[in-house]
């Protein structure tokens, strides 16, 4: 069933002009996931919910459908997604 993420995300991922392969490569997860997120059929854990906001520069509530409109939460200058060495203390 689609979501109001599922819809977010194609929705992001077409208007860059992105495959789901494209995007998928882009930060490190499978093609198949990407498909899945899209039709509804999966919601991504928070490690890759991050990883999409951080590429598309909206914030994680504006995917999920908590914040109506698109505000840039991050820097588009560069995308490091090895989440696991980012804000370790935090």
């Amino acid at each position: 069933m689609k979501t109001y993420f599922s819809k977010t995300l194609r929705t992001l991922r077409t208007n860059a002009a992105l495959s789901q392969q494209d995007l998928a490569n882009s930060i490190g997860i499978s093609k198949s996931s990407i498909n899945m997120y899209e039709r509804g059929e999966r919601e991504p854990c928070f490690k890759n919910l991050y990883k999409l906001a951080t590429y598309f520069n909206v914030d994680m509530n504006y995917l999920l459908g908590a914040a109506k409109n698109k505000p840039g939460a991050f820097s588009n200058n560069s995308h490091n997604f090895s989440f696991e060495t980012q804000n370790a203390g935090a």
